[in-house]
C-alpha cells in the first residue's frame, strides 16, 4: 500500500487539480492508505461511497435500463437470474450489459444462455476482504 500511496502523491504533485475515485472493498483506514495533499500539505480526507446490492426489482430495471434489447429477448425471470448470478452488484450487472453491446441480434440467444449458466464466484473477495 506504501506504493501506492507513493504513485498517488506523485500524480498529485504533477497534476495538482487530478481528482482520483478508488475503489475498494476494504475502508481505506482498514488498507492504510496515506496520501498528502499538494496545497498547503495537508492530508486529504478520502470520501467513501458504498456500493450495496440492488434488491431484485432493482437489479431487472438496471439491466433493461443498461440493455433494453435484452428485455425484449428473455422473460423477466431469467433477469432476475442473471442478476442473481452477478451478485446484485451494479457494477458486475453493467459490465455484463456493455459485453452484451458487443453482440449482434443473431449471437442474443446464445449469449442470454450463457449469461444464465455464469455464476460470479464472490468466495475470493469476501476471503479476501476478511484476511484484510
Amino acid at each position: 500500500m506504501h506504493e501506492l500511496s507513493q504513485v498517488l502523491s506523485e500524480m498529485l504533485s504533477q497534476v495538482p487539480s487530478l481528482h482520483l475515485v478508488l475503489c475498494t472493498r476494504s475502508h481505506l483506514d482498514e488498507l492504510k492508505l496515506q496520501t498528502t495533499g499538494i496545497e498547503g500539505n495537508q492530508l486529504l480526507k478520502p470520501k467513501e461511497y458504498s456500493l450495496k446490492e440492488l434488491d431484485e426489482e432493482q437489479a431487472v430495471q438496471l439491466l433493461q435500463l443498461e440493455y433494453p434489447p435484452l428485455m425484449t429477448k428473455m422473460k423477466r425471470a431469467d433477469a432476475a437470474k442473471i442478476a442473481a448470478n452477478h451478485a446484485y452488484n451494479p457494477y458486475l450487472i453493467k459490465q455484463l450489459a456493455g459485453q452484451m453491446h458487443t453482440h449482434d441480434e443473431n449471437e442474443m440467444a446464445w449469449t442470454v444462455q450463457d449469461m444464465l449458466s455464469y455464476k460470479v464466484d464472490t468466495t475470493l473477495l469476501e476471503t479476501h476482504h476478511r484476511s484484510g
